[in-house]
């Protein structure tokens, strides 16, 4: 009866120690693998800082102005090239000075862009 207790003893003390080993490795795994996501989130950042510098590099009216007079051959509009257009069922808002304040902010951002004399 003592053998049987003692091998009772035995496998519940090994399965014990056995379970305390196999949870220090998985906190072990668990903290390697912490690591590299650390990693990995601090290159993605990085690539996302890059993606984003370039992007605003891209997006830049100076930028986009040289492309296109001098990549495209495209040149600013004359007096008189530009014409308004209506659209049936819009209303515009007319401000004080009597245009289309969305209209009136694209026809300056053309007229900065392309520094349009008139």
């Amino acid at each position: 009866m003592r053998k049987i207790m003692w091998f009772g003893m035995t496998v519940v003390l090994g399965s014990v120690l056995l379970l305390y080993v196999w949870g220090k490795m998985e906190i072990v795994n668990v903290g390697y693998s912490l690591e590299q996501l650390s990693k990995h989130k601090a290159t993605l950042k990085q690539e996302h800082d890059r993606l984003r510098l370039r992007l605003s590099q891209l997006m830049s009216p100076e930028r986009i102005a040289k492309e296109a007079t001098v990549v495209l051959g495209m040149r600013a509009p004359r007096l008189g090239q530009i014409q308004v257009m209506t659209v049936a069922g819009y209303q515009p808002e007319i401000s004080s000075d009597g245009l289309d304040p969305i209209a009136k902010t694209k026809i300056v951002q053309v007229v900065q862009t392309f520094k349009v004399r008139p």
